[in-house]
């Protein structure tokens, strides 16, 4: 970078951090602001779908309920595919899942492409007109949809043009564009949980896993699994190296720790401190140096890649987005797929 073109960026930034403290009457902001927090989460009305978005307030058919940029492009969704590693971490046989982040991206099932936001449209759950009505999904089915970006996101109409090939280059480059919008499609009330389409595929899809999941077998490290919740529930449940010996935790819940200097990292309670019951001796695990806590400095915690989420057979698919939103130029064309 030249000196005059490093000064003309400097200028850019200093600029921009700049504006970011220019006062804005209303009127501008109505006229030129989105908001961001016409939803609030809660736990979702559908069963066992987790939290879900609620409206903030009154959204009228037509408004921008949350704008959904995407920050995360992978040109080939088959990176994230899981495998089982051998020595070396060699990739052994077919793959056995997806990674998590699958299930929050958009994408199209004629396209590698894999659309990643970060914003709380990841709270926004599925409802259709071909489902049994649950919950506030009801026979009117989705009250919301997603669509490109309306215009505040300038590169957007850009990257729409852009083959996979373009794309990727890109974002070799260190480049980002594509945002999307969720829409109401008709008056949401406050309180209302948000609905969008997730699409057929996406659908079938969750009711083959309904029909076919299993719970682990006997013998493989997720058959005695436990959640959390269900750990703290027992109540009083951390237990020194000693009483694990006889009561082991489940394979799945380990201890965390939290000193002055060291907040929440994995560790072993030795055993409680003789003169005062409510403090613990315990070692951290990754520094191998001993302390004394007291007991609100330990708490129980899974273990990584040890969560419901990651069990085998845990469901994954992307989020399916409307064959018209979708640029042909990125999709497996039957004379190009020879399908």
């Amino acid at each position: 970078m030249t000196d005059t073109n490093k000064a003309e960026h400097e200028l850019a930034i200093d600029l921009a951090r700049n504006s970011l403290h220019l006062p804005r009457s209303t009127e501008w902001l109505e006229n030129n602001g989105i908001r961001l927090d016409n939803t609030v989460p809660r736990e979702s009305t559908m069963p066992q779908a987790g939290q879900g978005a609620f409206a903030k307030r009154f959204l009228a058919n037509g408004t921008i309920v949350v704008p959904v940029p995407l920050l995360l492009v992978i040109p080939d969704k088959e990176s994230l595919d899981i495998y089982t590693l051998g020595e070396g971490n060699v990739k052994m046989g077919d793959p056995i899942g997806k990674q998590l982040v699958t299930n929050y991206c958009f994408g199209h099932a004629k396209s590698s492409l894999l659309l990643c936001p970060s914003s709380n449209a990841n709270l926004i759950n599925h409802c259709s007109h071909r489902m049994i009505p649950i919950g506030q999904c009801n026979e009117n089915g989705p009250n919301a949809r997603i669509k490109w970006s309306s215009g505040w996101d300038k590169d957007t109409s850009d990257w729409l043009t852009k083959s996979l090939d373009d794309i990727k280059t890109e974002i070799f480059n260190g480049k980002r564009g594509l945002s999307f919008e969720v829409i109401a499609t008709r008056d949401i009330k406050h309180g209302e949980e948000i609905f969008i389409d997730y699409g057929i595929e996406w659908e079938l899809a969750w009711e083959e896993h309904l029909r076919s999941w299993e719970p682990p077998k006997v013998g493989t490290s997720f058959a005695n699994f436990v959640s959390l919740t269900e750990m703290n529930k027992i109540g009083d449940v951390i237990r020194t190296e000693e009483e694990l010996k006889t009561n082991p935790y489940p394979d799945n819940i380990m201890t965390l720790c939290s000193s002055g200097y060291d907040e929440g990292q994995p560790c072993s309670v030795l055993k409680h401190d003789e003169e005062d019951e409510s403090m613990f001796w315990i070692t951290f695990t990754e520094f191998e140096f001993t302390e004394k806590i007291p007991w609100e400095g330990v708490s129980l915690a899974i273990k990584p890649y040890s969560s419901d989420q990651h069990l085998p057979g845990a469901f994954r698919h992307h989020i399916g987005v409307h064959d018209d939103l979708w640029p042909d130029q990125w999709k497996f064309l039957e004379n190009k797929s020879g399908t």
